[in-house]
């Protein structure tokens, strides 16, 4: 006898179109007790992200197919202030990587480190060290009888648009390194929701239960903090 195929359980949601019901199905967990693992997710994303963009840096023969200076200082900038703020906080209150795990990091990565936030902070954040340089200059002309003429006034201009490629495989190194820590983390965050959320009413989460595959957009303005789940 030919056995019937098993019944799906739940449609399977449109990857394009963000709507219908997801499967599987997805509560939302709510409460101070989600928002360790919530703030470790963040950061270990940007880490992620700052190691493969790191790779990309690194790769000279990735520079030429992109479309001018401008992109590779981008990226650049964007590398820098994405690993800065898994140190910086924000919203994320309940996790930023400890300073303790900088401490025990070896001695280059430790100093690599150091090197990437004063980047953040006193050059692509604000500009504050050598990094740029804009200076007012007159510009001359030398007369016939050895005197100098003032012509006009123009800038000097300099600025670092990257730093050096052995600084980027570094910089992937401590990314990725922080990273795994950071996952090691997420795992015991996780087993321990699971424990809670076992525990929970079914009335909860039937209340709780997405019916989408996006968060509705907020109404809060751009320059509002986030609220925590």
């Amino acid at each position: 006898m030919k056995r019937a195929r098993p019944k799906i359980r739940y449609q399977k949601s449109n990857p394009f179109g963000l709507a219908g019901p997801i499967r599987p199905l997805q509560a939302k967990l709510r409460g101070a007790d989600t928002h360790v693992l919530a703030d470790m997710t963040g950061v270990h994303w940007d880490l992620k992200w700052c190691a493969n963009v790191c790779r990309l840096l690194n790769d000279e023969a990735y520079w030429h197919r992109l479309p001018g200076l401008e992109a590779i200082e981008a990226m650049h900038d964007a590398l820098y202030i994405k690993y800065g703020r898994c140190f910086k906080g924000g919203v994320r209150t309940a996790f930023v990587v400890p300073a303790s795990w900088i401490t025990e990091l070896a001695p280059d990565l430790r100093s690599e480190h150091s090197f990437a936030i004063s980047v953040r902070d006193k050059h692509v954040a604000h500009s504050v060290n050598d990094f740029e340089q804009n200076i007012p200059v007159a510009v001359l002309r030398r007369k016939k009888d050895g005197g100098l003429q003032v012509r006009q006034i123009a800038v000097r201009r300099g600025q670092v648009f990257a730093t050096a490629l052995d600084s980027m495989t570094r910089l992937r190194r401590l990314a990725n390194k922080l990273a795994g820590r950071v996952m090691q983390e997420i795992k015991k965050e996780k087993r321990r929701l699971f424990e809670l959320a076992k525990r929970l009413p079914t009335s909860t989460l039937e209340h709780n239960l997405y019916d989408s595959l996006s968060e509705p957009p907020s109404d809060r303005g751009i320059d509002q903090p986030r609220l925590k789940p």
